[in-house]
């Protein structure tokens, strides 16, 4: 059975799942079929297909919402056998009630075409067109080094706040910087932040320190998390699971999140104060968490969530979806 996963760059959740199932990784820009502006796009799209001819995949795994699901979905028009297995977990459905109806017109005949839609949250099923929901199945993304970061973890003396993450609107980074400023210093005007990633709202990090901010740039891992803070922060529009977070969370940080962040939901009921909708939320947590006994606790059951969300359990999950669809992967 040939298996390919359709990948540029791909995330290291997704990729562990690729290769639990022996796909062999097509990287478009490495086979010269980087991304083109405008009509480009179109000859390209139609370069990924006559590649993915080369393969003759009975099964074919994409990771994002556009280009490589919709090149896949062709392509299963003229090789009905084929089966696409789509793991949703990037902006393009966020953007989907909004998106020019070209775009949503496209869209829909990717999900329309896929056999079976991987979500990794609830959060990013509610964006999908409720025609399409039969197809969806949940898995979580796998922590890496997850023992790694269990074993070191986070003190309510070692005060401080943290985000890691891509620097875009989505992420809602300038949202982080207004609360920072509006809530967090007027909590405690000591307040240190600790900022990790690159994206095009960076520059607006660059030159904050006299707020508290410390931005360190792009980093390789996050297994320093728990040495600059002991909490961690996420303003998120759209997070669609919240992979940073949960690293957060294995290392002892207690989160504050938007509801636009996916791993929300695995919080029980006594940290759903954890999730905000104000200003006023946002200070009614850290008043909870001032409380260096209640924070432990949290703390404590941050760790224990974030143990479930090992390598293993998330290919079980995953294989599972494609046994519950049908789809033979041996």
């Amino acid at each position: 059975m040939n298996k390919i996963f359709l990948c540029d760059n791909p995330h290291p959740a997704h990729a562990l799942l690729a290769k639990s199932i022996d796909c062999k990784f097509v990287e478009n820009k490495k086979e010269g079929l980087g991304i083109l502006p405008g009509i480009g796009r179109v000859f390209q799209s139609r370069a990924i297909i006559d590649n993915i001819e080369k393969y003759e995949p009975d099964l074919i795994l994409t990771e994002n919402t556009s280009r490589d699901l919709l090149c896949a979905t062709r392509y299963k028009m003229k090789h009905p056998k084929t089966k696409v297995v789509a793991i949703l977990a990037d902006p393009k459905i966020y953007e989907f009630s909004d998106a020019p109806k070209f775009d949503k017109r496209l869209t829909i005949q990717s999900l329309a075409g896929a056999d079976v839609l991987l979500v990794v949250s609830d959060l990013v099923k509610s964006y999908i067109p409720p025609q399409f929901w039969y197809k969806v199945h949940k898995f979580y993304p796998a922590i890496m080094d997850l023992e790694t970061r269990t074993t070191n973890c986070a003190t309510f003396c070692n005060k401080g706040f943290v985000f890691v993450g891509r620097l875009d609107e989505y992420k809602g980074v300038d949202l982080l910087l207004k609360n920072w400023v509006e809530v967090v210093k007027g909590f405690d005007a000591s307040a240190k932040l600790t900022i990790a990633g690159d994206g095009k709202l960076k520059g607006i990090f660059r030159n904050q320190r006299i707020l508290g901010v410390n931005y360190i740039g792009q980093t390789n891992d996050s297994l320093w998390m728990h040495e600059c803070g002991h909490m961690y922060l996420s303003f998120a529009r759209f997070e669609p699971s919240g992979v940073a977070v949960a690293e957060a969370m294995s290392q002892g940080l207690v989160p504050i999140l938007s509801e636009g962040v996916g791993f929300k939901e695995l919080l029980p009921e006594e940290l759903s104060f954890l999730v905000t909708h104000s200003n006023k939320d946002i200070e009614f947590a850290l008043k909870k968490l001032n409380d260096e006994e209640f924070w432990l606790k949290a703390s404590n059951e941050c760790i224990k969530i974030a143990s479930k969300l090992t390598p293993e359990n998330s290919v079980k999950e995953f294989k599972n979806a494609l046994t519950l669809a049908g789809i033979n992967f041996g």
